[in-house]
């Protein structure tokens, strides 16, 4: 807007239909002319979702930041949770190329990051693998969460045994010492 052009009122604005294609006129040598210097971005459209057609094609990749690292596009399907990577971390990391679970064998360290490993671990398989479709890696994927969900409900089941186990050796000393009147041997 030039500085002798009249502010119009909200109200003399015209809408724009977005099913119709704006016309637009040539600019004159008075207005003012878009920086030529703007990159033009071509962006795909996000697939939908239909169960009937796969998108066989490799996901597309780009430079990162720095330029030497390569990202991949990370799909819907492929975030969530990953009992494999979070009870078997390391072997799990270097099952599908993801080296990070590999600061689980920190000590101390490795009880938050299994934790890590369990919510970032499918995008570490999905950047550092070569899967074609989502389908395909999370068929990988789910014999690692079947295998990685039965681990941890056996390590919960082990665990609570041996609590129980404690307890009834505690509460049988426990009655011992009642019994014997507080007196030892």
């Amino acid at each position: 807007m030039h500085s002798g052009d009249p502010i119009q009122p909200m109200d003399s604005i015209q809408q724009v239909d977005p099913t119709h294609p704006v016309q637009q006129s040539q600019p004159d040598a008075t207005q003012p002319t878009p920086a030529n210097n703007i990159d033009v971005v071509v962006t795909q459209e996000a697939p939908t979702k239909d169960t009937k057609q796969t998108n066989k094609q490799p996901q597309p990749t780009w430079d990162g930041p720095n330029g030497n690292a390569t990202y991949r596009y990370i799909p819907e399907g492929v975030q969530g949770w990953n009992w494999g990577a979070f009870m078997f971390n390391f072997y799990w990391g270097l099952g599908n190329k993801s080296y990070l679970p590999l600061l689980c064998l920190i000590t101390v360290f490795n009880i938050i990051w299994a934790f890590v490993c369990g919510i970032k671990g499918n995008e570490w398989a999905w950047t550092n693998g070569a899967y074609q479709d989502v389908e395909t890696f999370q068929a990988v994927q789910k014999t690692w969460n079947r295998a990685g969900l039965f681990a941890f409900i056996m390590a919960a089941i082990g665990i609570i045994l041996v609590i129980l186990f404690y307890i009834f050796i505690f509460a049988a000393v426990f009655v011992n010492y009642q019994n014997n009147g507080g007196s030892s041997y």
